[in-house]
Protein backbone atom coordinates (compact mmCIF):
# COMPACT_ATOMS: atom_id res chain seq x y z
CA UNK A 1 0.00 0.00 0.00
CA UNK A 2 1.33 3.62 -1.39
CA UNK A 3 1.29 6.42 1.09
CA UNK A 4 -1.30 8.34 -0.46
CA UNK A 5 -3.45 5.70 0.20
CA UNK A 6 -3.48 6.75 3.75
CA UNK A 7 -4.54 10.26 3.02
CA UNK A 8 -8.13 11.24 2.86
CA UNK A 9 -9.42 11.34 -0.90
CA UNK A 10 -9.36 15.27 -1.20
CA UNK A 11 -5.67 14.56 -1.22
CA UNK A 12 -6.07 12.16 -3.76
CA UNK A 13 -4.72 15.04 -6.54
CA UNK A 14 -1.51 15.38 -9.09
CA UNK A 15 0.55 17.60 -6.29
CA UNK A 16 -0.49 15.34 -3.40
CA UNK A 17 0.57 12.38 -4.86
CA UNK A 18 4.04 13.35 -6.28
CA UNK A 19 4.71 14.78 -2.54
CA UNK A 20 4.24 11.61 -0.89
CA UNK A 21 5.56 9.57 -3.96
CA UNK A 22 8.71 11.27 -2.85
CA UNK A 23 8.52 10.89 0.90
CA UNK A 24 7.62 7.05 -0.15
CA UNK A 25 11.00 6.63 -1.87
CA UNK A 26 12.66 7.83 1.12
CA UNK A 27 10.85 5.86 3.74
CA UNK A 28 11.70 2.96 1.91
CA UNK A 29 15.38 3.59 1.69
CA UNK A 30 15.15 4.31 5.48
CA UNK A 31 13.66 1.53 6.18
CA UNK A 32 16.48 -0.35 4.15
CA UNK A 33 19.28 1.43 5.93
CA UNK A 34 17.54 0.40 9.33
CA UNK A 35 17.60 -3.65 7.91
CA UNK A 36 21.31 -3.13 6.79
CA UNK A 37 22.00 -1.74 10.49
CA UNK A 38 20.63 -4.32 12.18
CA UNK A 39 22.27 -7.27 10.07
CA UNK A 40 25.69 -5.99 11.26
CA UNK A 41 24.76 -6.89 14.97
CA UNK A 42 24.80 -10.79 13.61
CA UNK A 43 27.65 -12.49 12.32
CA UNK A 44 26.14 -14.60 9.54
CA UNK A 45 23.97 -11.46 7.71
CA UNK A 46 27.04 -8.76 9.18
CA UNK A 47 29.15 -7.45 6.02
CA UNK A 48 30.58 -3.76 6.52
CA UNK A 49 29.98 -4.89 10.24
CA UNK A 50 32.42 -7.60 9.57
CA UNK A 51 35.66 -4.71 10.50
CA UNK A 52 33.64 -3.88 13.90
CA UNK A 53 33.74 -7.61 14.91
CA UNK A 54 37.17 -8.29 14.03
CA UNK A 55 38.57 -5.42 15.74
CA UNK A 56 36.53 -6.30 18.99
CA UNK A 57 38.20 -9.56 18.51
CA UNK A 58 41.85 -8.42 17.78
CA UNK A 59 41.77 -9.84 14.00
CA UNK A 60 43.70 -8.34 11.52
CA UNK A 61 41.20 -7.10 8.96
CA UNK A 62 41.85 -8.54 5.11
CA UNK A 63 39.89 -6.98 3.07
CA UNK A 64 40.61 -9.80 0.17
CA UNK A 65 38.87 -12.59 2.28
CA UNK A 66 35.37 -13.14 1.04
CA UNK A 67 32.39 -12.08 3.68
CA UNK A 68 31.84 -16.27 4.44
CA UNK A 69 36.01 -16.39 5.68
CA UNK A 70 35.95 -13.96 7.37
CA UNK A 71 32.70 -14.78 9.43
CA UNK A 72 34.67 -18.37 9.56
CA UNK A 73 37.09 -16.47 11.40
CA UNK A 74 34.96 -14.36 13.94
CA UNK A 75 33.13 -17.34 15.12
CA UNK A 76 36.75 -19.61 15.13
CA UNK A 77 38.03 -16.88 17.45
CA UNK A 78 35.04 -17.08 19.68
CA UNK A 79 34.87 -20.25 20.26
CA UNK A 80 38.45 -20.32 20.71
CA UNK A 81 38.90 -19.30 24.40
CA UNK A 82 39.70 -21.58 26.71
CA UNK A 83 41.98 -25.15 26.70
CA UNK A 84 42.39 -26.57 23.26
CA UNK A 85 40.89 -29.79 23.38
CA UNK A 86 39.23 -31.90 20.81
CA UNK A 87 36.03 -30.43 21.37
CA UNK A 88 37.38 -27.02 20.72
CA UNK A 89 39.01 -28.08 17.36
CA UNK A 90 35.82 -30.15 16.48
CA UNK A 91 33.82 -26.69 17.19
CA UNK A 92 36.50 -24.37 15.63
CA UNK A 93 36.57 -26.07 12.40
CA UNK A 94 32.56 -26.57 11.64
CA UNK A 95 32.42 -23.07 11.95
CA UNK A 96 34.79 -22.84 9.10
CA UNK A 97 33.48 -25.59 6.78
CA UNK A 98 29.81 -25.16 7.92
CA UNK A 99 29.74 -29.02 7.90
CA UNK A 100 30.31 -31.68 10.36
CA UNK A 101 34.33 -32.21 11.10
CA UNK A 102 35.28 -35.50 12.81
CA UNK A 103 38.81 -35.59 14.56
CA UNK A 104 40.92 -38.12 14.97
CA UNK A 105 43.83 -38.57 17.21
CA UNK A 106 47.03 -40.82 16.72
CA UNK A 107 48.81 -40.24 20.09
CA UNK A 108 51.95 -42.34 18.97
CA UNK A 109 52.58 -39.86 15.72
CA UNK A 110 51.63 -36.94 17.86
CA UNK A 111 49.14 -35.98 15.12
CA UNK A 112 45.55 -35.80 14.78
CA UNK A 113 43.39 -35.95 11.68
CA UNK A 114 40.65 -33.90 10.75
CA UNK A 115 38.36 -35.36 7.84
CA UNK A 116 35.08 -33.37 6.71
CA UNK A 117 33.18 -32.66 3.30
CA UNK A 118 34.62 -29.73 1.07
CA UNK A 119 31.90 -29.17 -1.19
CA UNK A 120 31.22 -26.11 0.35
CA UNK A 121 34.17 -25.28 1.34
CA UNK A 122 36.38 -22.37 -0.59
CA UNK A 123 40.22 -22.86 -1.10
CA UNK A 124 40.48 -19.86 0.82
CA UNK A 125 38.22 -21.01 3.90
CA UNK A 126 40.48 -24.18 4.19
CA UNK A 127 43.78 -22.42 4.10
CA UNK A 128 42.42 -19.77 7.05
CA UNK A 129 41.46 -23.02 9.19
CA UNK A 130 44.77 -24.48 8.44
CA UNK A 131 46.11 -20.98 10.22
CA UNK A 132 43.36 -21.31 12.90
CA UNK A 133 44.31 -24.70 13.77
CA UNK A 134 47.98 -24.18 13.51
CA UNK A 135 47.62 -20.98 16.16
CA UNK A 136 45.60 -22.96 18.33
CA UNK A 137 46.84 -26.51 18.88
CA UNK A 138 49.44 -28.01 21.07
CA UNK A 139 52.78 -26.97 19.26
CA UNK A 140 54.02 -30.99 19.93
CA UNK A 141 50.96 -31.95 17.66
CA UNK A 142 50.85 -32.06 13.89
CA UNK A 143 47.23 -31.51 11.84
CA UNK A 144 46.32 -32.66 8.89
CA UNK A 145 43.08 -32.74 6.80
CA UNK A 146 41.34 -35.68 5.11
CA UNK A 147 39.12 -33.84 2.66
CA UNK A 148 35.70 -35.81 1.00
CA UNK A 149 34.38 -34.71 -1.83
CA UNK A 150 30.74 -35.99 -2.03
CA UNK A 151 29.48 -36.37 -5.74
CA UNK A 152 26.13 -37.65 -7.07
CA UNK A 153 26.43 -38.00 -10.11
CA UNK A 154 26.14 -41.58 -11.93
CA UNK A 155 29.50 -43.27 -13.12
CA UNK A 156 29.16 -45.72 -16.02
CA UNK A 157 31.45 -47.95 -17.52
CA UNK A 158 31.41 -50.01 -20.57
CA UNK A 159 33.31 -53.14 -21.70
CA UNK A 160 33.44 -55.07 -24.68
CA UNK A 161 34.84 -59.02 -25.55
CA UNK A 162 35.77 -59.78 -29.18
CA UNK A 163 37.27 -62.65 -30.32
CA UNK A 164 37.67 -64.63 -33.94
CA UNK A 165 38.91 -68.28 -35.01
CA UNK A 166 39.77 -69.49 -38.78
CA UNK A 167 38.87 -73.00 -39.10
CA UNK A 168 40.30 -74.48 -42.45
CA UNK A 169 39.25 -78.24 -43.08
CA UNK A 170 41.79 -80.40 -45.58
CA UNK A 171 41.63 -81.28 -48.21
CA UNK A 172 40.05 -78.96 -50.25
CA UNK A 173 40.36 -78.07 -53.98
CA UNK A 174 38.61 -74.48 -54.64
CA UNK A 175 37.51 -74.33 -57.99
CA UNK A 176 36.18 -70.70 -57.49
CA UNK A 177 37.08 -68.59 -54.56
CA UNK A 178 34.08 -66.07 -53.82
CA UNK A 179 35.20 -63.70 -51.20
CA UNK A 180 32.29 -61.08 -49.10
CA UNK A 181 31.50 -59.65 -46.15
CA UNK A 182 32.45 -56.52 -44.36
CA UNK A 183 35.91 -55.59 -42.78
CA UNK A 184 36.01 -52.57 -40.38
CA UNK A 185 39.13 -51.11 -39.72
CA UNK A 186 39.86 -49.07 -36.28
CA UNK A 187 42.44 -46.20 -36.66
CA UNK A 188 43.09 -43.27 -35.08
CA UNK A 189 45.39 -41.66 -38.32
CA UNK A 190 43.23 -41.73 -41.57
CA UNK A 191 46.39 -41.56 -43.61
CA UNK A 192 46.48 -45.51 -42.20
CA UNK A 193 46.40 -48.39 -45.16
CA UNK A 194 46.41 -51.71 -44.82
CA UNK A 195 46.83 -54.65 -47.45
CA UNK A 196 45.01 -57.91 -47.30
CA UNK A 197 46.15 -60.88 -49.10
CA UNK A 198 43.96 -63.92 -49.11
CA UNK A 199 45.30 -67.19 -49.89
CA UNK A 200 45.78 -69.79 -51.98
CA UNK A 201 46.56 -67.29 -54.58
CA UNK A 202 45.81 -69.99 -57.94
CA UNK A 203 43.37 -72.88 -58.27
CA UNK A 204 44.85 -76.13 -56.44
CA UNK A 205 44.72 -78.80 -59.10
Amino acid sequence: MKLIDHLPSFANNEIDIQIQDALENELLALLDEKNDLLDQFFIDTATWGLDDWEDLLKIKTNSKLDFDTRRSNIKAKMRGKGTTTIEVIKAISEAYTKTNVDVEVFSNLFSFTLSFITNNCSYNTILELDKKIEEIKPAHLEHKFERVLFDKSGLYTGAIASAGETVTIYPYTPKDITCFGEIIFASGNNKSAERVTLYPKQEVI
